[in-house]
């Protein structure tokens, strides 16, 4: 569950860098802009590739293990979601 929270973990803050080192821009070339729209089905590839983890394995957890994993979908699922839509709301200045 780790490596696929590492790798949520890790498209969250490329888009959330991309965002941060474009924010000032007045205007973006077309090949930055293909990649900011290509990190959404990234981030929800690897997102959908934890949560299918967590399915897989829900049913072999008991007590604190269940708990703190079902905790770290959730988390992940809420900072995926919020930097999906930062990554849309940024990307729509430029279309």
């Amino acid at each position: 569950m780790a490596w696929f929270e590492r790798c949520c973990n890790d498209k969250v803050v490329e888009a959330d860098k991309f965002v941060e080192d474009h924010q000032a821009a007045q205007s973006m070339p077309s090949i930055r802009l293909n990649q900011g729209k290509d990190m959404i089905p990234r981030l929800e590839e690897k997102f959908s590739k934890m949560e299918k983890r967590w399915e897989d394995v829900m049913d072999k957890l008991e007590g604190a293990d269940y708990d703190e994993s079902e905790r770290r979908v959730t988390d992940m699922r809420s900072r995926v979601k919020k930097c999906i839509e930062k990554l849309t709301q940024f990307l729509e200045r430029f279309a």
